[in-house]
């Protein structure tokens, strides 16, 4: 857990680190072995594509077509949001 207003350097560095050496560290930031990944979305295919889950909600096929559908949501859904 991130104190948002006192974030520590390490954290501000590695998101850095994941962010091509941008940014002031904001959440979220996923740290799984010697990956960094930051935004939402990012953070939601990782997890659903790298970390043991049954009954996943993301398919695990990249050439899937509900992958491609889920995958053009979040596309348009981050150009909302941003």
């Amino acid at each position: 857990i991130i104190d948002l207003k006192n974030k520590p350097d390490e954290f501000v560095n590695k998101y850095r680190t994941a962010n091509n050496g941008y940014g002031s560290g904001l959440v979220p930031l996923l740290e799984h072995g010697d990956d960094l990944v930051i935004e939402s979305d990012a953070v939601a295919k990782y997890v659903a594509q790298n970390v043991a889950v049954t009954d996943a909600m993301y398919p695990v096929d990249s050439s899937s077509e509900q992958q491609h559908i889920i995958d053009d949501f979040l596309q348009l859904w981050s150009s909302v949001t941003d």
